[in-house]
C-alpha cells in the first residue's frame, strides 16, 4: 500500500468489530451511522479487498483479521499520545487498556494489583477472563493489551515476563474425609471442562487412572465454597485455601502433594505509556505477593 491508513478509518474498523455493529460503533464514535459505512468502505478501497463481513455481529475477512491487532494498536497509541499532551483534556477521555487474566488470578491477587498502581485512577481497564488458550488468541487478535498467562513463550509482538508461582493445595472438608471413601472414588471438584488439574494429580498420586464422581463448578470463588462445604476435593490456590486451613474447615487431602503453576505477564511490546506504567507495577506486585520458583518445584 502506498499510501498510509488513515487513523480515524482504522478506528471506525476496530470499532465495527468491537463494538458488534455498524451503529454500536457510531455510538462509541460519537459519528453518524452513514459515516461509519463511508470510512469503513473508503479504507477498503484503499487496502483493496474487504475486511468486515456484513453478518450479525460483522466479522473480519482473512485480510482484517490480519489488520485488526494493528488498527487496535494504533488507535490505542494514539489516543494516549493526545492525551499526553492535553488533547481530550476535560471530555473525560482516558487511557484504556484491555487485559485478560486466568480466573484464580482474578479472585486471588491481581484485582488487589489492579487497585494499587500508580495510575489506576487515570486509567481505565476492561478485563476478560481467559485461561492459556484463550489469551493466547485475545494477544494475537489485538483484542488485549496482556494478559496474565501459564504460557511462558511471547506471542509474537508481545514480551513476556515472569510474575511467580501460584501453589495449589489439595484440599476438603473434614466431613468429606469422615466417610472413610478411599482417595480414588473421593468426588472432585473441576472448574470447567477444561480443567484437568485434579484428574491429572489423582493419577500423579495413585499412579494409574481413576474415575471418580466430579462435580463442574465455573466460578473459582463458588469453586472454593463447594470445596469447602463438601461437594468434593479440590485443588485450591495456596491464597484461597489457608484461611479456612486456619479455621480448621478444610484439611490437606491424604495422599496429595501440592502442584505449582509458574504465572507470566505477556504485553505488546513496544506498550503504551499506561501499559508499561502498570506493567512495573504488577511485576513488583506480583515478586511481593507470588512465590518464586525456587521456592518449590514448579509444573
Amino acid at each position: 500500500m502506498s499510501d498510509p491508513l488513515p487513523l480515524h478509518q482504522l478506528a471506525t474498523f476496530a470499532a465495527v468489530i468491537d463494538a458488534g455493529g455498524f451503529e454500536a460503533a457510531a455510538r462509541s464514535l460519537n459519528v453518524s451511522p452513514p459515516a461509519i459505512s463511508q470510512r469503513l468502505k473508503a479504507l477498503e478501497r484503499t487496502v483493496g479487498r474487504s475486511l468486515v463481513e456484513r453478518t450479525v455481529p460483522p466479522l473480519p475477512t482473512a485480510a482484517g483479521e490480519r489488520l485488526l491487532p494493528h488498527a487496535r494498536r494504533l488507535v490505542g497509541m494514539a489516543a494516549e499520545a493526545a492525551l499526553s499532551v492535553g488533547l481530550g483534556a476535560g471530555t473525560g477521555a482516558r487511557p484504556t487498556l484491555h487485559l485478560a487474566v486466568n480466573a484464580d488470578s482474578l479472585d486471588t491477587w491481581f484485582l488487589e494489583a489492579l487497585a494499587t498502581a500508580p495510575g489506576a485512577h487515570r486509567t481505565q481497564v476492561l478485563l476478560e477472563r481467559a485461561d492459556q488458550d484463550e489469551t493466547h488468541r485475545l494477544l494475537l487478535s489485538g483484542q488485549v493489551q496482556a494478559a496474565v498467562t501459564t504460557a511462558s513463550t511471547p506471542v509474537p509482538g508481545c514480551t513476556s515476563e515472569l510474575l511467580g508461582v501460584m501453589r495449589y493445595l489439595p484440599v476438603a472438608a473434614p466431613r468429606l474425609l469422615d466417610a472413610g471413601e478411599e482417595l480414588a472414588r473421593l468426588p472432585m471438584v473441576d472448574f470447567d471442562d477444561a480443567d484437568d488439574l485434579q484428574r491429572s494429580s489423582l493419577t500423579a498420586w495413585l499412579g494409574h487412572a481413576a474415575t471418580p464422581p466430579r462435580h463442574k463448578v465455573p466460578s473459582s470463588t463458588a469453586f472454593a465454597r463447594a470445596v469447602e462445604a463438601g461437594l468434593g476435593w479440590g485443588m485450591l490456590p495456596e491464597e484461597q485455601a489457608q484461611p479456612a486451613l486456619r479455621r480448621g474447615t478444610l484439611v490437606p487431602l491424604p495422599q496429595g502433594r501440592p502442584h505449582d503453576v509458574v504465572l507470566s505477564w505477556q504485553s505488546w511490546d513496544p506498550p503504551t505509556p499506561a501499559l508499561a506504567e502498570l506493567s512495573a507495577h504488577l511485576l513488583g506486585f506480583a515478586a511481593r505477593r507470588l512465590r518464586r520458583p525456587d521456592e518449590g518445584d514448579a509444573a
